[in-house]
């Protein structure tokens, strides 16, 4: 039976997972991708690609959802498999303001660094280029932060 988290839970799942699955509205009806995020306790944020269908969609309607979801086995558990699930609604926003932008740069490579640490490679300075390259031109920014006007999860098996 499935039971419904409450914040502190849904904030803790959510700074402990990277990657979920952005559903939007297109010309022919819905579109999902899965893209990685980073949250900062009161926004989901994202790097898209510049060009690519998804930022149509968002440049069209704002309006999107975000699912972010996890299956385990918890040997605790009377339950063999374990889930949990949080859903976020809101709008999206492309980040144009150079403070703001720098805000967010620091904290996707603070989030993506410790998700990279085991790979080779130095990519320090591909994210240092990347930076240099988008505070130069704001406008063209390629992060979308998601105003979260509705949150819900939930969890099975725990």
């Amino acid at each position: 039976m499935s039971v419904e988290m409450i914040r502190k839970e849904i904030d803790e799942f959510l700074s402990s997972q990277w990657i979920g699955v952005l559903s939007m509205k297109d010309d022919d009806g819905t579109y999902g991708i899965p893209i990685p995020y980073y949250y900062d306790g009161k926004t989901m944020n994202f790097a898209m690609l510049i060009g690519g269908k998804a930022i149509k969609a968002i440049m069209r309607n704002t309006d999107v959802c975000y699912t972010v979801f996890s299956t385990f086995e918890d040997p605790e558990s009377s339950e063999k498999r374990c889930w949990k699930s949080v859903i976020a609604k809101g709008k999206m926003e492309r980040v144009a303001k150079k403070e703001e932008l720098i805000y967010l740069l620091d904290l996707m490579e603070e989030h993506f660094k410790k998700l990279i640490e085991d790979t080779k490679g130095d990519t320090d300075e591909a994210f240092a280029q990347y930076k240099k390259g988008l505070l130069s031109n704001p406008n063209e920014s390629n992060l979308f932060k998601l105003h979260i006007k509705e949150i819900s999860g939930r969890k099975f098996g725990m």
